[in-house]
């Protein structure tokens, strides 16, 4: 009884592998990237704390400032929470000035809550930041969310921007 010889393989074989191991880099680079963390995550380096002052926002009656004092303490909560960030509520604390600082306006127009919001860094006059939201007269987790979001992403992006001091080594 002769064997037969092997017949060439049609494409199925193929055409399943390929897909396959594509599909496996795929999750596999996702998984990379995933656990090396979000850009955001990355623009401090490791060992360097930036120190952040919240001050309790400006406000134009009495209701309204402890609305400010509300909001400077729940974006202090949000902000603490983000990698290579030290904030706080107001200037002091910190034993030296404050890398960066945030200060804003409560107001009341037309019937609707606007808060600005500004971002400073320890030099500068100007703000590095700025936003302006109206709402409606109070609260809530949404502004809370879409301010310190709106901040994180101004603080990173500076950071990213600014040159890191250099260090002579030594021998």
């Amino acid at each position: 009884m002769a064997i037969a010889p092997p017949r060439p393989r049609n494409g199925s074989t193929i055409r399943f592998l390929l897909p396959t191991l594509m599909g496996l880099g795929l999750l596999a680079g996702g998984v990379l990237l995933w656990r090396s963390g979000s850009p955001t995550t990355r623009a401090v380096p490791p060992g360097e704390l930036q120190h952040l002052s919240i001050l309790p926002f400006d406000a134009d009656s009495a209701a309204r400032r402890q609305l400010a004092a509300a909001l400077a303490d729940s974006l202090v909560a949000r902000l603490a929470t983000l990698p290579g960030l030290d904030a706080r509520v107001g200037s002091a604390g910190f034993g030296r000035s404050s890398d960066l600082t945030i200060r804003g306006n409560l107001a009341a127009r037309d019937g609707r809550l606007v808060i600005t919001a500004r971002l400073y860094g320890a030099q500068d006059q100007d703000p590095l930041w700025t936003a302006t939201f109206w709402r409606k007269e109070s609260l809530n987790a949404e502004l809370v969310t879409d301010l310190s979001q709106g901040l994180a992403e101004a603080i990173y992006g500076h950071l990213a921007r600014t040159p890191k001091r250099s260090t002579r080594e030594q021998p």
